[in-house]
């Protein structure tokens, strides 16, 4: 019902009433920050692992995976 009264006092040109809108937290905590840095350092330790595990299996032969694999899709 409150959708609709905020509805019918668009259509009637009034101002909507702000009490019936919603509000948003758009606080950034130490929780927010924690997880933005998580999502950001996360790709880099795993390209980390990557080139590490790569360089144990196949030596510095790995190195050379780069060049073939961009010459092969470029």
């Amino acid at each position: 019902m409150e959708g609709a009264r905020l509805v019918d006092a668009l259509q009637d040109g009034d101002r909507p009433i702000v009490a019936d809108c919603q509000k948003l937290n758009r606080g950034f905590g130490f929780r927010s920050a924690l997880s933005l840095a998580f999502a950001d350092i996360s790709p880099i330790v795993a390209l980390y692992a990557i080139v590490a595990l790569g360089l144990f299996a196949a030596g510095p032969r790995f190195f050379w995976a780069f060049p073939t694999c961009a010459c092969a899709t470029g």
